[in-house]
């Protein structure tokens, strides 16, 4: 089946599910492919979204968003941007669960807060059937 994000006309974010087809999988439209897991009423998979940076200056002042300290200013210090550094950062990571049910065709995607504790509602759409690859 193909599915398609409430939110996304332009479909930059479809995705296919084939099941029953050797692997079980859900291919993106970016071509990354994962593992899903089936039962007779839905299709599960499980994501992870990567934050894998963040942009600060060296001191973390608020000189980085183009604001000068006070102190700054009250000593009348000319302002100045300071440089900027990527840092990795992995502690942005995010976990979603999509679910699909297998006789209304809809799906939804929550965010994972715990293993199996699934947290608010991000997307949500609609899937067809669509012939096997």
């Amino acid at each position: 089946m193909g599915c398609r994000h409430r939110d996304d006309p332009e479909g930059t974010i479809d995705f296919r599910v084939d099941v029953g087809q050797g692997d079980d999988q859900v291919r993106f439209a970016d071509g990354l492919t994962v593992p899903v897991q089936t039962s007779r009423d839905q299709i599960t998979f499980e994501e992870k979204e990567t934050n894998s940076f963040h942009l600060s200056d060296n001191d973390t002042d608020d000189v980085a968003v183009g604001v000068p300290s006070p102190d700054a200013r009250a000593l009348g210090i000319p302002f100045r941007v300071a440089p900027v550094v990527i840092h990795l950062d992995h502690r942005h990571d995010l976990k979603h669960r999509t679910t699909i049910a297998r006789r209304t065709l809809s799906f939804e995607d929550h965010e994972l807060v715990k293993p199996d504790v699934l947290g608010a509602r991000w997307m949500d759409g609609r899937c067809h059937e669509v012939p096997p690859r």
